[in-house]
């Protein structure tokens, strides 16, 4: 019978710190939660028709388009949202108002983002990345249309994208930005799978989840995206091992 191998406390440890922070750090966002004051919105107004979740009846609401602007009061993510941050709607069926305070308690990169489709996350992404910088720096109208066509895409996003047609149904708003937006939505089909990356480099949309109030979405900058600390222990206990093992071969030589 052969002998027991001998095992190195090291590599027994490095092991277990690997395991354990790749559990930690899977899937990243299940844990986090940041509480925001929503300071401002856009000054527009839009009355839309929206229909959900494969209801056969419509629902019609007078929604404030965005940006919104809001102010961080906590944060126990990971990932360090700027303060302060904008964010634009991608829920008509709850409601925020100004002055008070949420928490949003997943937190999660839109790829991700269970109940969103390959189709839809492809489309906000490829919305975001031709058209962010208009809608945050831009007119009224460009914020309004940027709203318009993300709400077209949430609700619409397997179908032609037409504002007044399928489950979503924008019976008033300014005109011109009606236009901007079904311009614009005709025109995903043409935008660059990698023009959110190339445009802003490093950043990651992100969408954040209130189960009572209205769901959003955020562009995190590159600095507000770390390692998850379990990805980064992971890595320091595979770091480890290899370590360990450069200094045994090296030994043995």
């Amino acid at each position: 019978m052969l002998p027991a191998p001998v095992r190195s406390p090291l590599r027994a440890a490095c092991a277990v710190a690997a395991v354990v922070g790749f559990l930690a750090g899977s899937p990243w966002a299940s844990a986090e939660q940041v509480t925001l004051k929503l300071t401002s919105t856009g000054p527009d107004s839009a009355a839309v028709s929206y229909r959900d979740g494969g209801s056969s009846g419509f629902q019609s609401v007078t929604a404030v388009p965005g940006p919104y602007t809001w102010s961080v009061v906590s944060s126990a993510s990971s990932l360090n949202i700027p303060d302060p941050v904008k964010t634009f709607c991608v829920e008509l069926g709850q409601s925020i108002q100004v002055g008070q305070q949420y928490t949003f308690t997943t937190i999660t990169p839109i790829s991700s983002k269970s109940g969103v489709t390959g189709t839809e996350a492809d489309l906000v992404t490829k919305l975001y990345g031709a058209h962010y910088a208009d809608a945050i720096s831009g007119s009224t109208t460009q914020a309004t249309a940027f709203q318009l066509a993300l709400w077209e895409v949430v609700y619409d996003s397997n179908s032609s994208l037409q504002l007044n047609a399928d489950n979503l149904q924008v019976t008033n708003a300014n005109a011109d930005a009606i236009n901007l937006a079904q311009t614009w939505l005709n025109g995903l089909g043409g935008v660059s799978g990698s023009a959110f990356a190339d445009n802003f480099p490093g950043s990651q949309l992100v969408w954040l989840s209130n189960d009572c109030n209205q769901d959003q979405i955020v562009v995190v900058p590159p600095n507000g995206v770390p390692a998850p600390p379990g990805v980064l222990l992971g890595l320091i206990g595979v770091g480890s091992c290899l370590l360990g093992r450069r200094f045994r071969t090296a030994a043995k030589a």
